[in-house]
């Protein structure tokens, strides 16, 4: 995947369950990991007193410390049924 040019990423929620998923060109998917439970990004998870549910957003952390830069096209989000 470090050779790719560009990086299509996409999460699919189904219940509590998202899966996510990369893809060089936008077309063949691979899954990233095996089903999370989507209730664990909300702001009430854990006992919290939040209110909002669950978020989605887009976000690049540099964890090699390589300085590099992340642009991003755009932020698309259907919902079930669209």
């Amino acid at each position: 995947m470090k050779d790719w040019e560009r990086y299509y990423l996409k999460a699919e929620i189904n219940g509590r369950d998202i899966l996510f998923y990369a893809s060089p060109d936008g077309e063949a998917w691979i899954a990233m990991c095996t089903p999370l439970d989507f209730g664990t990004l909300s702001d009430e998870y854990g006992g919290k007193l939040g209110f909002t549910g669950s978020y989605a957003a887009l976000c690049a952390q540099d964890l090699d410390q390589q300085a590099k830069k992340a642009y991003f096209d755009y932020f698309e989000y259907k919902a079930a049924g669209e």
